[in-house]
């Protein structure tokens, strides 16, 4: 009963006040509009030869456009004059006109609106002085203050706020010196004057379209995009032309109340005119029926934002899981006579029926039928029966929850976070997660979870294992949704030995293109054996992210052609897996191209830039004769890196392409280049220049060469990397001297049991840390094996153990399948870890 009583108001509110809706002062204003009074606005001011802001004309100009305005019945028309300095004239002031005609507000007087366009013309091609007729650029923007005052006037409009009719002086050479509207939105400013909108038309005529299939740009500005919606709507209701997105904070005269702060909007034709600036800007090139529709659009556009309501806002749209309602629910609107608002529905957006009227902010639509997209929209109305334009939503009544949607999953230490967006069913009680280890897909169903957040941290994980993650809603009558797309992903712990990224294509196995066999030959054997070894086609991963790097101690990322460098496509993923810790070895050619995307020769690099702060970069130089022969070690342990001359092509033992790359401050030079030929030689330009570099730090270490290790001798590529892993990245390995001992462990270090999942036998590699201050002291060690319990299963290892590194094998046959924990103590050192049996 409420919301007939309601609509009884409304309507005794309009009949009582015998008031005109919106819609029919908008109409009625464009029933005085018509093409022969547009036309005749266009001719005369085209008739003046010129418009140009210098000629002496320009008064006289002003002064006709006044006229018009005071013929219309315009009470307060002024020129409101400014001085423009520009190079144009040698920088001498010279004044300038804006024509202001205005309408004074009947209940908002001090709230202001402006419609106008500039009024000057320019010829590029021809002398301005002369002639610059102007028709399209800018006398059909004139010509819509003009005819929007002269139809308002006649149609008997008393606007509750104020309207200003403006036509701009000075608008073309606006960015060489102040315009007329430069002037006026700084003088409104200055003047706290409450301008609530101002709409620019600025060439509205040219059109080689039908009228029925043309186009206008609606054009908008950055924190006020809601009006180009409003304007394009209005251009569908009231016009015959196609309303589309225009450019965003275009430079008009509407660019210059923005830059203020005022609200703006601003109308121009799509098909930009082939006679801009130029002496075929005359009207017989312009189109006046199609101006005539723009000059309707921003009519409309004045009309609607003085009367209308204010549009609702956050208009939401929830199931509410029967199959057959949806509800809505909306912000308040601030409109100041504001009694309520209407509800649409329908299936699609250009045919709504009236539904509801209410004086909330929340309704039920009922009666729909389960899986259809409705569309809906909700309007404000105020005391006198205007209604704003609708805001529209669309929704599918479902007795189903959704499949939770934009699922991700994360890679975080020791944990993957999985997120989705929030259900909106109003039924919702949360979430059912299913997770599946990849590698025991065909042995085990899914762990299940639930939780009733959008955001779930998964910790119980096995070093190295892909996880596969699928989530499902659930309602209050247990309705689970149905499958959506699955996701996988695997923790960041650095201790799965080391993977080599190739980013290099597979060539036919020639010299200088190597096929992949050869790179994996080459590559998979230069670290000592009991490394765990992996390695990854990065272009052969559709999605690279971290989970394909984050297990790994070590990346070693290597490009061996360089036609093949795109390593800047992954610089994201690099820079995670470096804010985690990891140690990285690039080796390759172009690393400017490769962190940086550069191919020029020289470049300079600063702070802020992925190259610079990460892979500490500040400078890098490139010779297209530049000849390299090996790289020199300038740093002690680093062996030389000589040529393989059996992976070159050149009779002289030299390579092209190798690039020198400068450290920042906190970098230390490995490697300098190497050449036959001396620095005065274009081909020795770079001897002596960095080709590597190291940054060894807390919070990751590095070394890049620019160099690819695939084209040095071989014995040189393992001595150099497994220098770095031992010595500047600390990976536990075991390393036989000539006397037998092993190389002494800096730190104690429980590695994950490989292979894992097992079954039965698995092997363990542990670390037992050297004393500092006692050589060889055999630390009291204990490897012990639990079972999910706590409870004691199995001891590895029980004895005094001296520094180094040892591998023990876990034979678990008379185990059953499940999860274990095997815990390493020594010294005052302890570590645990788990690992999975599967029979």
């Amino acid at each position: 009963m409420k919301k007939y009583l309601f609509v009884l108001l409304v309507l005794v509110l309009c009949i009582a006040t015998n008031a005109q809706t919106l819609k029919q002062k908008i109409e009625s204003v464009h029933s005085y509009m018509n093409v022969d009074s547009v036309t005749y606005y266009v001719q005369s001011l085209e008739n003046f030869g010129t418009r140009f802001q210098y000629h002496e004309n320009r008064k006289d100009i002003a002064n006709w456009l006044k006229d018009q305005f005071t013929a219309m019945g315009y009470e307060q028309v002024e020129l409101d004059s400014f001085l423009v300095i520009t190079r144009w004239n040698d920088n001498v002031p010279v004044m300038q006109y804006n024509v202001v005609a205005t309408l004074t507000g009947t209940t908002r007087p001090d709230d202001i609106y402006i419609i106008g366009g500039h009024y000057d013309s320019y010829n590029q091609t021809g002398d301005p002085y002369v002639f610059a007729p102007g028709a399209d650029d800018n006398a059909s923007g004139t010509a819509s203050a003009l005819e929007t005052a002269r139809a308002i006037k006649l149609a008997g409009y008393q606007p509750s706020a104020t309207i200003k009719f403006v036509c701009f002086a000075a608008e073309e050479l606006m960015l060489s010196g102040n315009s007329g509207s430069e002037y006026m939105a700084e003088k409104y400013r200055e003047q706290n004057i409450n301008l609530k909108l101002m709409i620019n038309n600025d060439m509205i005529a040219n059109n080689p379209r039908p009228l029925n299939e043309s186009m206008v740009s609606v054009n908008y500005y950055s924190g006020n995009e809601y009006l180009k919606d409003i304007a394009k709507k209005l251009v569908e209701e009231y016009t015959v032309v196609t309303p589309t997105d225009g450019g965003l904070n275009v430079w008009t005269d509407s660019r210059s109340f923005h830059e203020e702060g005022f609200p703006a909007i601003y109308y121009d034709e799509y098909d930009f005119s082939p006679n801009y600036h130029t002496s075929n800007d005359v009207i017989a090139n312009c189109d006046m029926e199609y101006c005539t529709e723009i000059i309707k659009a921003s009519s409309a556009m004045l009309i609607y934002s003085i009367e209308a309501p204010g549009i609702v806002n956050n208009l939401n749209a929830y199931d509410v899981g029967d199959g057959a309602s949806i509800q809505l629910s909306w912000s308040a609107s601030e409109s100041e006579f504001l009694v309520g608002y209407k509800i649409y529905v329908g299936n699609n957006e250009h045919d709504l029926n009236h539904y509801a009227t209410s004086d909330t902010t929340i309704q039920i639509v009922s009666g729909l039928q389960e899986g259809i997209q409705y569309y809906f929209g909700v309007s404000s109305v105020d005391q006198d029966g205007n209604e704003s334009i609708t805001r529209n939503i669309t929704a599918v009544p479902n007795s189903l929850p959704l499949t939770p949607a934009s699922l991700t999953a994360e890679p975080k230490l020791n944990a993957i976070e999985l997120s989705w967006k929030s259900n909106t069913e109003l039924d919702l009680l949360g979430y059912r997660i299913y997770k599946i280890p990849l590698a025991l897909l065909d042995y085990f169903p899914p762990l299940t979870f639930y939780t009733a957040d959008t955001l779930f941290v998964d910790e119980d994980i096995v070093s190295g294992m892909w996880y596969e993650y699928v989530v499902y809603a659930f309602d209050a009558d247990s309705n689970f949704s149905i499958e959506g797309s699955t996701v996988i992903s695997r923790a960041v712990t650095l201790d799965r030995g080391i993977l080599f990224v190739n980013e290099t294509l597979g060539g036919d196995g020639s010299i200088g293109n190597p096929s992949l066999d050869q790179l994996g030959d080459f590559y998979f054997t230069l670290p000592e054996s009991n490394y765990e070894l992996d390695n990854i086609d990065v272009w052969d991963e559709s999605d690279f992210n971290l989970a394909h790097l984050c297990a790994h101690n070590t990346v070693i990322w290597h490009v061996d052609k360089s036609a093949d460098v795109s390593t800047f496509q992954y610089t994201n993923v690099i820079k995670e897996y470096l804010d985690y810790g990891g140690n990285l070895i690039f080796t390759g050619y172009k690393p400017s191209k490769a962190f940086a995307n550069s191919s020029s020769m020289i470049n300079e690099f600063t702070e802020g830039s992925f190259i610079y702060d990460y892979m500490k970069i500040s400078r890098s130089e490139n010779s297209l004769l530049g000849l390299f022969k090996n790289g020199k070690s300038e740093s002690s342990g680093y062996p030389n890196l000589e040529l393989d001359p059996e992976k070159i092509n050149t009779a002289d033992g030299h390579i092209k392409t190798i690039e020198a790359i400068h450290p920042n401050e906190e970098t230390d030079i490995i490697y300098s280049y190497a050449t036959d030929y001396p620095a005065s030689d274009i081909k020795g330009a770079l001897s002596g220049k960095p080709i590597g570099i190291e940054y060894l730090s807390e919070d990751y270490n590095l070394i890049i060469l620019s160099l690819p290790l695939y084209y040095v001798n071989k014995s040189q590529a393992q001595e150099f990397l497994n220098y770095v892993l031992i010595n500047k990245f600390n990976t536990p390995t075991s390393i036989e001297f000539e006397n037998g001992k092993e190389e002494l462990a800096n730190e104690f270090y429980l590695s994950q049991n490989y292979p894992n999942p097992f079954n039965p036998v698995t092997t363990i590699k542990f670390t037992i840390p050297h004393v500092v201050d006692e050589n060889f002291r055999p630390l009291q060690t204990q490897l012990i094996v639990y079972d999910i319990l706590g409870r004691e299963v199995k001891t590895l290892v029980s004895e005094l153990k001296s520094p180094g590194t040892y591998e023990v094998k876990f034979d678990a046959s008379n185990l059953s399948s499940g999860v274990y924990f095997y815990q390493l103590n020594a010294g005052s050192k302890t570590a645990t870890k788990k690992l999975l049996l599967l029979k």
